[in-house]
């Protein structure tokens, strides 16, 4: 059992290895990672038990809950530790051979959808096995970055370049819907038989996407939702609800968000390098005032000092068949041109994170004339064997 003094600031959990994943279910956080780690807290972050681990093991990347005490995890080589007892007793298998989740997410206790480098898949039988897709038909396609399901028959994936990948006849059949380049949506969710899209809409106004599964419609939001899951979306220093609630995070630049989080009771938990929680009572998350909002139009910064990060020394790195992926950071860069805040969006191939972000923390901008006194948010995607490009 790890015990861990939570308080107002975050606090690192000594996991033995590495997390990579993050969720909530029935009141608990459970935490999946290197070596085939899964880890659990029944009491908002304040104590965790290892439930499983395996040393040399697979990365296990997402947790999925598919029925009263079945919960299973998944990640590179298609590997997948299921439990049908709670956690107690765990069966490994591999569903997907060469094949590598990033995340699934489960309709009932039979189908379910997921997505990984190079496509995304749809199970019929619980996840024991998986049918393919691949997301490049069209050239012009991304990464899958987000995705969300409705029903069986629903789910809807987003790609990194803006493209609604969606299916309303459980795979059958696949619409795409580009949004040009005006839009940077960051985060899907879906509520009451509609998806909602949230991002921002020419890079200044906040928008979030409602409507029908087949023509949606959207409409402006007076905060800028970045990264979603089942519990909500964060925001600027925190994170709000999908039915409009707004809780604040206290500010932290040596260790910002990142879009792998959960919130149980007081207790709240996000995953980056390490696992780190804290505890408080939530307050209201007042809408940014209009200049911090026009801080991002106008002019771009020039990055003057941007190295190209080093791919991380890891041993499951290495014996993955690629370590191609991009990674999509969203930064804010202040006055004096320094990166003072990263929020992680989506990263495409395993362990290229936390490395991307390490080195972007380090770059310098030239910030134009305009930048507001509080700096300007953009996106950064790094690409790994390819040149890195920043998107404003």
């Amino acid at each position: 059992m790890i015990t861990v003094t939570l308080s107002g600031n975050w606090a690192t959990v000594p996991l033995p290895d590495m997390p990579l994943g993050i969720t909530v279910h029935d009141g608990a956080f459970w935490v999946c990672g290197a070596h085939e780690m899964i880890a659990r807290s029944r009491d908002g972050g304040r104590t965790w038990q290892i439930l499983h681990e395996k040393t040399g093991g697979q990365m296990l990347f997402t947790l999925a809950f598919t029925g009263a005490g079945t919960v299973q995890a998944f990640g590179t080589s298609g590997v997948r530790v299921l439990s049908v007892d709670s956690g107690q007793h765990w069966k490994r298998s591999w569903t997907a051979p060469g094949r590598a989740f990033n995340e699934v997410r489960f309709a009932n206790a039979q189908i379910g959808y997921g997505f990984g480098p190079g496509g995304f898949a749809k199970t019929r039988d619980g996840g024991q096995s998986w049918t393919f897709w691949c997301i490049h038909q069209k050239k012009e396609q991304g990464a899958v970055v987000a995705m969300t399901v409705s029903d069986a028959n629903n789910a809807l994936f987003l790609t990194a370049d803006n493209h609604l990948v969606m299916t309303s006849n459980g795979g059958r059949t696949w619409q795409d819907m580009p949004f040009g380049g005006k839009a940077n949506w960051t985060g899907l969710g879906a509520a009451a038989g509609k998806y909602r899209l949230f991002g921002s809409w020419d890079g200044a106004i906040p928008r979030i996407l409602r409507g029908s599964r087949t023509s949606p419609a959207t409409s402006a939001s007076p905060w800028e939702p970045y990264k979603c899951n089942p519990q909500g979306c964060l925001v600027s220093d925190g994170w709000a609800d999908l039915n409009g609630g707004h809780w604040a995070w206290p500010e932290d630049t040596a260790h910002p968000l990142t879009g792998k989080w959960g919130v149980v009771g007081d207790g709240a938990c996000r995953v980056s390098d390490v696992l780190r929680c804290r505890v408080g009572r939530r307050t209201a998350l007042s809408p940014p005032p209009p200049a911090a909002k026009a801080a991002s139009s106008g002019p771009h910064p020039l990055c003057v000092h941007c190295p190209d990060p080093p791919f991380p020394p890891c041993r499951a790195l290495r014996a993955l068949r690629t370590c191609v992926g991009s990674v999509l950071l969203r930064c804010l860069i202040g006055t004096d041109g320094r990166v003072h805040a990263i929020i992680l969006v989506g990263a495409q191939g395993a362990g290229l994170a936390g490395a991307a972000m390490q080195a972007v923390r380090k770059w310098r901008y030239s910030m134009p004339k305009s930048t507001g006194s509080k700096g300007m948010i953009g996106l950064i995607t790094v690409t790994y064997h390819a040149p890195h490009t920043n998107v404003f």
